[in-house]
């Protein structure tokens, strides 16, 4: 998921904006995908199929190519979390919201989770690896 501010087209007010990805199916896909797809309305919707090795750059909106251009400086940071619900993210989301009316300067950073099933990495003991954020859902 990704939240931002966007200037580009006109708007100066939050918005948030998900790519969901499915390996398999349209159709097996857009029932996985539908508790979220049906949740609408959206001011714009784009359903794909795209070949595998297409993913990555068209994931996210295109916006591989925004972020990772030549002399590019930006600040990063990480973090996981173990549980993702909405209530949480929509207070979180009127934080930045409130963040941003106070600091206009700021409407150009954004917020970028990515979630995805862990049930086999969370299968492997802490102590088995020098990873030991298993049971992490999502990243930051």
């Amino acid at each position: 998921m990704k939240s931002w501010i966007n200037i580009a087209n006109g708007l100066s007010k939050a918005q948030l904006l998900v790519s969901l990805v499915y390996a398999g199916p349209k159709d097996s896909g857009l029932k996985a995908m539908a508790p979220i797809l049906d949740l609408g309305p959206f001011p714009f919707k784009n359903v794909s199929s795209l070949a595998w090795n297409t993913v990555g750059p068209n994931a996210m909106f295109q916006s591989d190519a925004a972020v990772c251009g030549n002399s590019q400086v930006f600040d990063l940071f990480g973090f996981n979390l173990k549980t993702f619900n909405a209530k949480t993210w929509s207070a979180t989301l009127a934080k930045f919201v409130d963040f941003y009316d106070k600091n206009p300067s700021a409407r150009d950073s954004a917020v970028l989770l990515e979630s995805w099933p862990n049930q086999a990495v969370a299968k492997v003991p802490d102590d088995d690896t020098a990873y030991p954020w298993r049971d992490a859902t999502t990243y930051g």
